[in-house]
Order: C-alpha cells, then sequence, then structure tokens
C-alpha cells in the first residue's frame, strides 16, 4: 500500500519522467490536436470568448468563487504547476517544451511502466481529451485504493499534462469538468528561459 507521501512522490516522479523522456533523442511517432478543440497555443484564437486567469506559462478558464487555486513549486522555487480544485474533483496542470520526436506517446509509456513498477496499474484509455492513462494506485487509505486519469496533448514546441484526481477520476464518472478546463486551457511558452524543459508559471494577479 503506498501512503499520502509515496503518492506525492510519484508524482513528482512523474514530472521526473516527463523531463527525462522530452529531453532524449529517440524518435518517435508524433501525436497532434484536434482541429477544433484544445489545449490551445497563445499564438492561436481558439480560446477566444474564454475569460482567462493569466499565470504566465499558462491561462486557463476563470474558476469560479467556490474553486481553489494551488500553485506548486519546483526544486528552485519557482512555480511549475497548478491545481485547480473544483467540488470533489482536482485537476493539475503542467507544461513542458518539447518537439515532434519528444512527446505525449513517449511520456505516456515512460509513466506507465513507473506506476506498474510502484506496484499500481494504469491502462490506455480513449477519453475526452485522447488518448489518457487510468490509473489505479494502492495506497494507505480506507477504501485501500486512488484513482487518477493522466491527461497530455502536444502542441506547437510544448506538452501539456494533467492529472485528474477525487471523484472526477472516478471509473464510472462522467463529469466534464476537468476535461473542459484541459481543453480550454491556453499554453504560453515564450516567457522562459532558453534551454529550460518546464515551462514556468508564476502566480495570478490580485
Amino acid at each position: 500500500m503506498l501512503t499520502d507521501l509515496q503518492v506525492e512522490q510519484l508524482l513528482e516522479d512523474a514530472e521526473s519522467v516527463s523531463l527525462q523522456v522530452l529531453e532524449a533523442e529517440d524518435p518517435l511517432m508524433p501525436t497532434t490536436r484536434g482541429k477544433d478543440a484544445g489545449p490551445w497555443d497563445a499564438s492561436e484564437t481558439g480560446s477566444a470568448g474564454i475569460s482567462l486567469m493569466d499565470l504566465g506559462g499558462l491561462k486557463i478558464p476563470m474558476p469560479s468563487d467556490h474553486d481553489e487555486i494551488r500553485m506548486e513549486a519546483g526544486d528552485g522555487g519557482a512555480p511549475v504547476a497548478v491545481t485547480v480544485v473544483h467540488g470533489s474533483t482536482a485537476l493539475q496542470l503542467q507544461a513542458f517544451r518539447s518537439s515532434t520526436s519528444r512527446n505525449w506517446g513517449s511520456v505516456r509509456g515512460e509513466l506507465s511502466e513507473r506506476i506498474k513498477a510502484s506496484g499500481g496499474e494504469a491502462k490506455e484509455w480513449t477519453g475526452p481529451a485522447g488518448i489518457e492513462l487510468r490509473v489505479d494506485l494502492p495506497v494507505v487509505r480506507p477504501s485501500g485504493r486512488m484513482k487518477i486519469r493522466m491527461l497530455g496533448c502536444d502542441g506547437p514546441g510544448w506538452l501539456l499534462r494533467g492529472v485528474i484526481s477525487g471523484d472526477g477520476a472516478a471509473p464510472n464518472s462522467q463529469d466534464t469538468w476537468a476535461y473542459d478546463l484541459f481543453s480550454d486551457t491556453v499554453v504560453h511558452p515564450e516567457g522562459c528561459a532558453y534551454g529550460d524543459v518546464v515551462i514556468y508559471l508564476r502566480p495570478p494577479k490580485t
């Protein structure tokens, strides 16, 4: 059984895997976004008409007054991820630089291997955001299990990763909130330093 701390470590390992694979040089089959769906690049107009919260490297649909926003810092102290909590469902978003030979397909495979090695289960599933990982982790909780869904999307020079947890990750959940938020997110990598793989964020302006 995994403790909450071990689950947190696994998610940190997932970030590490993403970085390692994105820095690799092996050619892999690239994936593409749908023509009429996001996530969007900052140069595109697909998010026009949506009120967005500016977090620097990401712009996300404006949360409601009842949603909770958590910024998560990397090793250097700068924000690298944002988690939006909506009722009993949470979505963590993190973006990385990528290329046509370093993408969600390769990261997904590495994540699947890491999860299985930790005693969990990971199955590929075609969902509203494309091919995702549906993950079942053994945890030290009354239920003994934790369900999460890992989403990914390749854009022009970037990879956006999402992790759904809570009720929205349950096997029978039809809740589309997390998928809608993921799809309406805008990635803005230009402000990051050259050579960085992580696309850094900043706290929302108040």
